[in-house]
This record gives C-alpha cells, structure tokens and sequence, in this order.
C-alpha cells in the first residue's frame, strides 16, 4: 500500500506486509520511499485491553537518518485505517525506544503529538488513541 503525503519535502511511502507467524491476528510491515528504500519497519497485533479488541503497536522504527520527517505519522495513520477496518475503536502503542537514540520522554512526545494519551496496564506503559465511532 502507498501512503501519499501532503508535505513536499517527504515522498510517499511503500508499506508492505511481510510474512507472519500468525496471519490475521500478528502483523509484520516494511516501510520504504517510493524508490524502494528502507526506511524502517513496525509490527502490530490484534489484542484485548480491558475486555475490548484493540490494535497494539508493539514495534515501530524508522532509520535513524530519517527520524522527524513524518514517517512515524504515517505508519500512526496507517494504524489507525487498519483498526477501523477491522471495527477497532482504539490503539495501544507500547512506549519503549527500541534504541538508545531515542528517550522515553521523546517517544512520549511523539504520541502526544499524534493524539495519544497514556496509561499503565499491567505494569507496562501505553500510549492510547481513542478512534471514535
């Protein structure tokens, strides 16, 4: 799938479905420009939240090099089309860099900017994003 961009400094993104241990349910992506660079990856899963089917975002990472051009943003949107598809009403993201490039408190600020508020649940920090009706 391609995911357009409405800023002109950033090309459109590539988001390709890579193969999954468990179709349906686990969720493994590839990210790259339309040139076929790779900018990064993210995987998700579909999961219960206190009782409710949700999208978790567990992965989500973009070449260092590329980080603060919108690509996190999209991979959000794209998350967040994905959900709704499937009749999900909310995302989790797991609030945890995946390098020691990034703080916490950056990742923190990314989802905040993306809509996300934040909650612990079973002793695990999440960024949230209710999708509504």
């Amino acid at each position: 799938m391609t995911v357009k961009d409405d800023k002109k400094e950033n090309k459109d993104i590539i988001i390709s479905e890579i193969e999954s241990p468990k179709p349906g349910v686990w969720f493994h992506f590839e990210v790259s420009d339309s040139l076929n660079k790779q900018i990064g990856h993210f995987e998700t899963q579909i999961d219960t939240y206190n009782q409710e089917k949700v999208i978790t975002i567990y992965k989500i990472f973009i070449n260092q090099e590329l980080r603060r051009k919108g690509y996190g943003t999209k991979i959000i949107s794209y998350c967040e089309n994905l959900a709704r598809e499937k009749g999900l009403k909310k995302i989790l993201c797991l609030v945890e860099p995946l390098d020691k490039s990034l703080s916490k408190n950056e990742l923190k600020c990314f989802y905040k900017k993306n809509g996300f508020y934040f909650e612990k649940y079973r002793n695990t920090l999440y960024a949230i994003k209710n999708l509504g009706s």
